[in-house]
C-alpha cells in the first residue's frame, strides 16, 4: 500500500472518531427536543446536503476513503455545482449543531479537529480527482470546497 493510500484510511478513521467525539461530547442526539428549533433547522440541513449529494451522486460512484473508485466518473451537476464536497459539507453542518448544543471547549475543539481532518480529506481527495479526471482542476476554479461563494 502507498503512502497516500494509508493516509487515506487515517483520515477517514480520525474522520469518524472526531464525529463520535464530538457526538457523544455535544449529547445532540439525546438533547435534541421538539423545542430545539435551531437545532432542527440544521441537523435538518445537514441531512438535506447529504441527501442532495448521494441523489446527484451515481450508484457506485461514492467511496468512504478519498480515492475515486475505479470506474467512478466526475459529478459537476446537482449539488456539485455549488460545492466540491457536500458530503463533508453535510459533516460540517451537523458538526456546527453539535456545538451549538453544548456550547465549550471541548465541543469547539472536536469541531476544529473534524475541520482539520475533512480539509486533508479534501485535499488529498482533490490530488486524486486531478489525476483522474482532466477538467477537475477547472471544475476546482468555479466551485468552493466547502461553501458556495466562501471556502
Amino acid at each position: 500500500m502507498n503512502n497516500r493510500r494509508a493516509y487515506g484510511y487515517v483520515l477517514v478513521v480520525l474522520q469518524f472518531s472526531v464525529l463520535l467525539g464530538l457526538i457523544f461530547s455535544s449529547s445532540l442526539l439525546w438533547r435534541l427536543r421538539a423545542g430545539d428549533l435551531l437545532l432542527w433547522l440544521i441537523v435538518g440541513g445537514a441531512i438535506g446536503v447529504g441527501a442532495a449529494a448521494v441523489v446527484n451522486n451515481r450508484p457506485g460512484n461514492f467511496n468512504i476513503h478519498p480515492s475515486p473508485k475505479s470506474g467512478g466518473s466526475l459529478v459537476t451537476h446537482g449539488i456539485y455545482r455549488y460545492v466540491r464536497h457536500p458530503m463533508y459539507t453535510s459533516i460540517l453542518i451537523f458538526g456546527v449543531a453539535c456545538v451549538i448544543a453544548k456550547q465549550g471547549a471541548a465541543t469547539l475543539a472536536l469541531f476544529c479537529m473534524l475541520l482539520g481532518v475533512l480539509f486533508g480529506k479534501a485535499r488529498l481527495e482533490e490530488q486524486w480527482l486531478c489525476e483522474k479526471f482532466p477538467g477537475y482542476p477547472a471544475y476546482m476554479k468555479t466551485t468552493r470546497r466547502f461553501l458556495p461563494g466562501i471556502f
